[in-house]
């Protein structure tokens, strides 16, 4: 996860950019390419599906304060919990019994080992974001690891949380503060001693090396072994996943709006990660000011917005609005990502499915922050969060190492 700090929101912790005694020392993979062209097929959808099946499991997400998601996952065969989902992790953390921190941030269920798990007898330390770093501390035990109907998906060496720092924030649906977090990255950027839920679940043969998301404002869902098409309005189209790796990155090439097309890349940082642990968009200075200052200035967004347009962007209030998330769409601009080039492909996203995001009660904030690339990120220009990658169905191809946008349907 990436902390992203937005001027309404609480921050949350981010893509782990580094680790203490616990950090795995492998680099990212530098040799991702685009894999083969073809289509991958869509599974047959069926909630809770059983995962020896081979067939596409689905698993509930819940909208989370601020701006990311949660699944609804089973430990040690029976021990339920609200994981944040994660795509700029690996590891698997929970908070357990005896972590008095956990505690004190309103976590309502902790993980007790039981029959079932075995305690490798190694302490795990990771830190998340540069600035204002959350983490935790704790035991590393193997377990299974499932969801819904199958528990059993796969033994996971996950850390058992006896000590974390401003890592479990923020509120879940009616379920509460979440209780740890479901990495879904690759091995590349795994906390040492530990592995990935994912990775065991596709090596255990139980689905296809790909999952897929679809967010909505009050939750969602995540596929794993490809999407259900009934919730796209239109086939994929699919970009190459391109280095540095570990992280699941591609070549944003370029976001036009209002016949305004403004690049992306910048110098020596090229790729975008995509990560659904981060609760808004970050774009180098140069973009998020050419970008905003034509939203910021068109007629519709002044009409609406008012005296607030002009600084909308810069870091003041979120504005208070009576128009709804529908009629907001169908004034404001909507966004158009290009990916890719010779020939690239272009993924759509509306204005508040991309640039502004709610807290309820008609409250509008931007979703998109200017952060200047760093080395926290080698080779990192932007990064598209949760806010964002609203917009589609999102498929994260590994096996074809791509990944897929389709439009989605209505949610709910």
């Amino acid at each position: 996860m990436r902390r992203v700090v937005l001027h309404c929101a609480v921050a949350l912790p981010l893509a782990v950019v580094a680790c203490g005694s616990g950090s795995s020392g492998k680099s990212a993979d530098d040799s991702a390419d685009g894999g083969d062209d073809s289509s991958i097929l869509p599974v047959d959808a069926a909630a809770d599906v059983d995962s020896t099946a081979g067939g596409l499991v689905a698993i509930p997400l819940t909208a989370c304060v601020p701006n990311v998601y949660s699944a609804e996952m089973t430990l040690g065969g029976s021990q339920g919990f609200q994981l944040l989902f994660d795509t700029g992790s690996t590891t698997l953390a929970v908070a357990a019994l005896g972590c008095a921190s956990c505690t004190a941030a309103d976590v309502a269920t902790l993980y007790v080992p039981g029959p079932t798990a075995i305690d490798q007898k190694v302490v795990a330390t990771s830190m998340y974001g540069a600035i204002d770093p959350s983490g935790w501390t704790g035991e590393i035990y193997e377990d299974w690891v499932g969801a819904g109907a199958s528990p059993d998906m796969a033994r996971v060496k996950l850390v058992a949380i006896s000590q974390e720092s401003q890592f479990l924030v923020g509120k879940c649906g009616v379920e509460g503060t979440p209780e740890g977090v479901l990495g879904f990255a690759t091995s590349a950027i795994e906390t040492a001693g530990t592995n990935g839920f994912f990775d065991e679940v596709v090596a255990g043969g139980k689905v296809p090396d790909v999952f897929a998301t679809r967010l909505c404002p009050t939750g969602g869902t995540l596929w794993l072994g490809g999407y259900d098409p009934a919730f796209t309005s239109a086939p994929p189209v699919y970009t190459p996943m391109v280095p540095p790796g570990g992280w699941y990155t591609v070549d944003l090439a370029s976001i036009a709006v209002l016949g305004t097309t403004v690049p992306v890349p910048t110098g020596s940082y090229t790729a975008t990660m995509l990560d659904t642990g981060s609760s808004g968009s970050s774009l180098s200075p140069a973009t998020f000011s050419a970008l905003t200052s034509v939203i910021a200035g068109s007629p519709a967004f002044s009409g609406i917005f008012g005296t607030a347009a002009s600084s909308f962007f810069s870091g003041a209030d979120c504005v208070t609005l009576t128009e709804t998330k529908a009629q907001l769409d169908a004034a404001l601009p909507p966004l158009t990502l290009t990916f890719g080039s010779s020939p690239g492909v272009t993924a759509q996203a509306t204005a508040t499915e991309s640039y502004l995001l709610t807290y309820g009660d008609g409250q509008w904030c931007p979703a998109i922050v200017s952060r200047a690339p760093d080395s926290d990120f080698a080779g990192i220009a932007a990064i598209l969060g949760a806010p964002m990658l609203v917009s589609n169905v999102v498929i994260f191809d590994r096996a074809n190492k791509r990944v897929g946008f389709a439009p989605h349907t209505a949610c709910p």
